[in-house]
């Protein structure tokens, strides 16, 4: 029993689901297990199962634009959104914990691997750059979390930024599983809507983006002009 309460057994044990994660997450990628998951999911699939593999396959890599469409499909628009706003924390809180575990190295040189730039943000650009790269397209849902994770972004920030920003996102997704089958020419204009939010949010974010590109290279003209 003292063993068990020991560190070393806590670090063996944490060693273990590391190595069984990474198992996962190799043979998803390397034998597209990914891809023979999203056919077996359907509206037929049973309600646990998908909630299941909701809570857990996001922080591995799977798509979770798939859930988030079989969520509505299965549970309706509201129920849909429901288990996207309860799932998502769980998603974010495994990616910050493994970010910020012995898997940070490997973690980084992946990244690194992968051509994906862990982005290091001052102290007073946390909420902003958070809310930005959140919003803005292009990385999938499982990098931009674990990016910002390593980015050493607190956790209460990380955790509220990711929070909402992806339900606001994953929500268009939702909506469109759930009424794609009841609304009928209703639902056009409430995707155009959203979708037009949506980007109106995104375009937003791309150009603060540049200007605090363009600030901080002035930042720095200025300081080589002051040497």
């Amino acid at each position: 029993m003292a063993f068990l309460n020991s560190k070393t057994a806590k670090q063996c044990l944490m060693g273990f689901m590391a190595v069984i994660m990474l198992l996962v997450v190799y043979i998803g990628f390397k034998y597209h297990a990914w891809e023979w998951i999203s056919r077996q999911l359907n509206e037929n699939t049973h309600p646990a199962l998908i909630l299941g593999l909701f809570a857990v396959l996001p922080v591995l890599g799977f798509p979770i634009s798939i859930f988030l469409v079989l969520l509505g499909l299965r549970f309706g628009p509201w129920y849909g959104m429901f288990f996207m706003m309860a799932g998502m924390p769980l998603h974010l809180l495994a990616t910050f914990g493994l970010s910020h575990s012995f898997l940070r190295p490997w973690m980084e040189r992946f990244a690194q691997k992968k051509a994906f730039t862990i982005p290091r943000v001052p102290a007073h650009r946390h909420v902003g750059f958070s809310f930005i790269f959140m919003a803005v397209p292009g990385l999938p849902y499982t990098v931009k979390n674990y990016m910002l994770a390593l980015s050493g972004v607190p956790f209460h920030i990380f955790f509220l930024m990711g929070w909402g920003v992806n339900a606001l996102l994953g929500a268009l997704f939702v909506i469109l599983g759930g009424v794609a089958t009841q609304w009928g020419i209703i639902l056009p204009v409430i995707l155009v809507i959203i979708a037009a939010v949506i980007y109106t949010i995104q375009r937003w974010a791309n150009k603060k983006i540049k200007t605090m590109g363009h600030e901080k290279q002035w930042t720095m003209d200025e300081k080589k002009g002051e040497n």
